[in-house]
């Protein structure tokens, strides 16, 4: 991507990230989800989003290897918190929340630009074409595929319960103190009691 602005018209267009990115969003959550919910995700290679207790956390497919970094806390229900998440290649994966670091994981290693093929996927045109794009791009929600049913015990899909704001990516690792400016600037004005 070479401009300020991205258009995506579809779950299959998504910013192209080297090896080095940073997330970042206000959100204000409603309720926290039954399971992982995604701020933004492009399944086969990162994941970015909320937990059942509100943990952030992010996972990012790192030489051949998931990695997963959760903030130590929590973001409030009913409240905007700004949340951010970088990925380096030399200091690994750092979240914070309110321009607090929140969570590291010291890890180093190239950004994967496509999952590996697994023996089973490559009779499947569809999941096939999938993972070669680096999967459906997603925000705020998740993109499970589910068979056809009349009725299901859980959720099909598994959205955000809440408000997201200002959800930017950078093709950098922004450092702490640019993050931290981020919380001042684009303070969403919706108040939410």
């Amino acid at each position: 991507m070479t401009s300020l602005v991205c258009l995506l018209d579809g779950v299959w267009n998504a910013p192209e990230i080297q090896d080095a990115v940073t997330f970042e969003a206000w959100i204000a959550p409603q309720a926290y989800p039954w399971n992982w919910n995604a701020i933004v995700e492009q399944r086969d290679r990162y994941f970015f989003g909320l937990d059942e207790t509100g943990h952030i956390g992010l996972r990012v497919f790192i030489d051949d290897h998931w990695r997963e970094c959760v903030s130590a806390t929590q973001v409030p229900l009913m409240e905007w918190s700004h949340i951010a998440a970088t990925v380096d290649p030399n200091c690994g994966l750092t979240i914070y929340i309110n321009g607090q670091e929140a969570g590291r994981l010291k890890i180093s290693g190239r950004f994967a630009r496509r999952r590996p093929f697994e023996p089973n996927e490559i009779e499947d045109k569809f999941f096939t074409k999938r993972q070669a794009a680096g999967g459906a791009f997603q925000i705020g929600r998740n993109l499970d595929e589910l068979p056809a049913a009349a009725t299901r015990p859980i959720p099909a899909s598994y959205s955000f319960d809440g408000i997201i704001d200002e959800l930017k990516i950078y093709a950098r690792a922004l450092d702490a103190s640019e993050i931290k400016r981020s919380t001042t600037l684009c303070v969403p004005l919706l108040r939410l009691h």
